[in-house]
């Protein structure tokens, strides 16, 4: 989250309490939402297709992610113009 606060200016708290207020609960949440307990454990990848298909799929899902915080952003943006208000630097 630390890196999706870092490239779009959003503090990560801004990110928590989106997903908190239960903006967006797709991807974003899925992404955070911590595991529960006695739920197996992913098959560690071992040849090379599955560790390239392993990072496919981590990658399909930050995309997903940065997708929903650039539309956050926007959303705020537009918010913040409509408003009169001028758009907060973190």
């Amino acid at each position: 989250m630390h890196v999706i606060s870092a490239i779009y200016g959003v503090s990560r708290a801004s990110l928590k309490k989106w997903l908190k207020n239960g903006c967006e609960r797709d991807a974003i949440h899925n992404l955070t939402k911590k595991r529960k307990m006695g739920r197996a454990r992913k098959k560690v990848p071992e040849t090379e297709l599955e560790l390239l298909k392993a990072e496919n799929e981590r990658l399909r899902a930050e995309n997903a992610l940065l997708k929903k915080v650039r539309a956050l952003m926007a959303e705020r943006e537009a918010h913040a113009k409509a408003t009169g208000r001028k758009p907060s630097s973190h």
